[in-house]
C-alpha cells in the first residue's frame, strides 16, 4: 500500500514538474531597442527620439510579437510605440519617454515624478494601484492599472499596465494591454522580467 502511495506522489509531482516545465517554455525573452521609430518627431520632441539607443528586454508569451508600424504618430502615453500582437489580434503598445530626476521628490512620491505625465491626466491616470515588483537602487518595474474616463461616457474604464524606468539612462517604458488579455499573475511575471540597457 505504501509503494502505491508512493508511486501515485511521485506521479503528480511528475505531472506538476512537466506542467510548470512547459508554462515556463511558453515564454520567450524579446528585445526592443528604442526609439524603435522616429514617427512623430518633430521640433518639440526632437530631444526625447536623439538619445542614445537603448534596449528593453522583456518576457512575452511566445506566441506573442512586436510589430514596429509602418507610419503613425506619436503614441498616447509616450513616444516611439510598437505593438503587441499574436496574429492579427491587438494585445498591447509599448512606448518610451525620458525624465528629469527631481530633487524634490520624496521616496514615496518619486515615481510620480519620474511618470509626471501619465498621472496628472483627468481622461487616463497611471496612477492607480501602482505595485512594484522589482526595485533596485537605479531601477523599478510596477505593475499598474490605467484609468480611463472616455469623453461624454460614464462608465470608467480599466486596462493592464505595466512601467519602469532607469535612473541611469533617465528613460521609462509604459506598457498598456487590451482588457483581459491576460491574468494579473502573467503581467506581474513580466513586469517582473523587465530590464533597461544601453
Amino acid at each position: 500500500m505504501k509503494t502505491k502511495k508512493l508511486h501515485k506522489i511521485f506521479y503528480l509531482f511528475l505531472a506538476a514538474s512537466l506542467l510548470l516545465t512547459g508554462c515556463q517554455s511558453d515564454m520567450k525573452t524579446t528585445q526592443i531597442t528604442f526609439p524603435a521609430h522616429k514617427f512623430g518627431r518633430n521640433e518639440y520632441n526632437a530631444r526625447i527620439f536623439d538619445i542614445s539607443p537603448f534596449v528593453l528586454h522583456i518576457d512575452l508569451p511566445a506566441k506573442w510579437e512586436i510589430s514596429v508600424p509602418t507610419s503613425g504618430d506619436e503614441a498616447a502615453a509616450g513616444f516611439s510605440a510598437v505593438d503587441i500582437v499574436e496574429g492579427e489580434k491587438h494585445i498591447g503598445e509599448i512606448s518610451y519617454n525620458t525624465f528629469e530626476l527631481s530633487e524634490d521628490a520624496t521616496d514615496e512620491n518619486f515615481y510620480r515624478s519620474v511618470y509626471n505625465q501619465l498621472m496628472l491626466s483627468s481622461i487616463a491616470t497611471w496612477d492607480n494601484e501602482y505595485t512594484p515588483v522589482k526595485e533596485d537602487d537605479n531601477s523599478c518595474s510596477a505593475t499598474c492599472k490605467i484609468m480611463v474616463n472616455p469623453p461624454n461616457q460614464e462608465e470608467t474604464l480599466y486596462y493592464p499596465g505595466i512601467l519602469a524606468y532607469n535612473k541611469d539612462l533617465l528613460v521609462y517604458i509604459s506598457i498598456s494591454f487590451e482588457e483581459n488579455a491576460l491574468s494579473d499573475e502573467m503581467l506581474t511575471d513580466i513586469a517582473k522580467s523587465i530590464s533597461l540597457t544601453r
